[in-house]
């Protein structure tokens, strides 16, 4: 997915919303005549859309998001996209995170900017019937990090939650701040926050 170089993201998101940071919820502004293609589409913008809320429908995965039009273009935005912009006023490096892995969830306290790895690591992942980073291995639990030429043993442990206590703190070390309780019910995927049309 391709940035659009042409339009300025941050003026963009400004004046198209009002942003509560401590709710994450958007409301339609009203926009300048010149933001669009006729006076028409003007008028139409500010009977169906203007004081309404805006990002209200989620897709497939739970992200909210919303097309703007501007001079003929259509942009997509993602929720977390815009509120990282609209209250750093910059366009994010790589990716925005959700803290909580909650994809619906776009209060500023709750995004931060990551790396594809970073982002990648605050996610949750099916393993199967055991706790994440702990397997069977005779009478005891091995505990292990990582995955081929990254596959780091931690050792055997009397039961599985102390293999998996040994995970966790090998997991913060390696992933700070990103390392998720890999057991928690929210699932987690990447996605840059923006489509251009």
């Amino acid at each position: 997915m391709s940035r659009p170089e042409d339009i300025d993201l941050v003026a963009l998101v400004r004046e198209c919303f009002d942003y509560n940071q401590d709710t994450g919820a958007f409301v339609w502004r009203d926009r300048p005549a010149a933001s669009f293609l006729s006076t028409r589409a003007a008028k139409a913008h500010r009977t169906n859309h203007v004081g309404k809320p805006a990002f209200i429908s989620p897709d497939k995965d739970g992200y909210l998001w919303c097309q703007v039009r501007l001079r003929g273009k259509i942009i997509r935005l993602s929720a977390h996209f815009a509120a990282y912009v609209y209250v750093t006023g910059k366009v994010p490096a790589d990716q925005i995170d959700h803290r909580n892995r909650v994809r619906s969830d776009n209060r500023f306290d709750n995004l931060r900017e990551a790396t594809g790895h970073g982002n990648s690591q605050n996610r949750v992942t099916t393993r199967g019937q055991y706790l994440t980073g702990a397997r069977p291995s005779g009478r005891r639990w091995q505990a292990a990090i990582g995955a081929g030429v990254n596959y780091k043993y931690l050792g055997l442990f009397d039961s599985e939650q102390e293999a998996h206590a040994a995970y966790l703190r090998a997991a913060k070390a390696a992933y700070g701040e990103f390392a998720a309780n890999q057991n928690d019910e929210f699932p987690r995927i990447a996605h840059h926050g923006f489509v251009s049309s």
